[in-house]
């Protein structure tokens, strides 16, 4: 199994432990919004330096105040927090594979984005009893999950043929995991806040090799980020505020639904696990 399939096994089995164990559900949620603190923090630490080249460059000015312009209105105007970080979920699930390397054949590309729309799916499904999407008729999801299935199947089917390459099950083993978690959710409630909870975990694993091969003063570098925003964050509100605990969770969880408007939006100027033409907006290297 690939690196990509084994964080996301190993994310399910850390946050179906700590569902199961964290009786104490607003201790779990604060657990929640530190993980999510550090995670944007971490990916706004990464991503200075890109920063740095959009903010000083010109050529960006129009992208950029499109992009304040878009986080503005999602925020302003409540758009559901579900609905948009299943667009963020679904892009980094179906462009994980091809980051750093945009350049793909145009078959790569459409299979790509078929892998998005499943997943972008099979989460509405998941989530199909939540007050935010229980307008849409489940018929309606099952059907988008069906016809998004057979998309992506007769995609894959249509590059092995062309490629005459065989079939291989691991190359698509994250898309079969996804299966097996849309047939359990047939039989076990899974929350929104489940779901965000197993992507900060991914997400806190998979520049792990990364960061290895970079040296050993990176990964601890890393190591070391990571667990001091834990602290920060997380047991900064459970030593600072325990008696007025409920009252300070209530305004973190604010603060943390901004920023994670303001990471999902951010996110489609710094990582590249976006559709091309998302990423060449940002890129002058693919611009060139």
């Amino acid at each position: 199994m690939t690196w990509d399939f084994n964080c996301r096994l190993l994310s399910v089995v850390v946050t179906l432990c700590l569902v199961m164990t964290v009786s104490n559900y607003n201790y779990w949620l604060a657990l929640l919004i530190g993980l999510g603190f550090t995670h944007y923090a971490l990916s706004i630490y990464y991503a200075s330096s890109k920063i740095r080249e959009l903010g000083f460059s010109s050529e960006f000015t129009i992208p950029l105040i499109s992009l304040a312009g878009l986080c503005s209105l999602v925020y302003f105007l409540k758009f559901p927090l579900e609905v948009y970080f299943g667009l963020h979920h679904a892009f980094n699930e179906a462009y994980l594979k091809r980051r750093g390397s945009p350049n793909q054949t145009a078959h790569s590309e459409l299979l790509a984005s078929r892998r998005c729309l499943l997943h972008l799916t099979v989460y509405f499904f998941i989530l199909r009893g939540d007050s935010h999407l229980t307008q849409i008729p489940q018929w309606l999801i099952w059907g988008f999950v069906v016809f998004a299935g057979l998309a992506y199947g007769l995609k894959v089917r249509e590059l092995a043929r062309d490629k005459a390459a065989a079939f291989l099950w691991s190359d698509h083993s994250i898309e079969l995991g996804l299966m097996v978690v849309l047939l359990l959710s047939l039989f076990f409630k899974i929350t929104f806040f489940q779901i965000v909870f197993y992507h900060f975990v991914l997400w806190m694993l998979l520049p792990l090799p990364m960061m290895k091969q970079k040296g050993r003063a990176s990964l601890e570098q890393y190591l070391l980020l990571t667990a001091a925003g834990l602290l920060l964050y997380y047991g900064g509100l459970i030593v600072f505020a325990p008696t007025q605990f409920s009252v300070a969770l209530a305004f973190v969880l604010s603060q943390f639904y901004l920023w994670s408007y303001i990471h999902i939006t951010t996110s489609f100027a710094l990582s590249s696990a976006h559709p091309l033409w998302i990423v060449r907006l940002f890129a002058p290297a693919a611009n060139s």
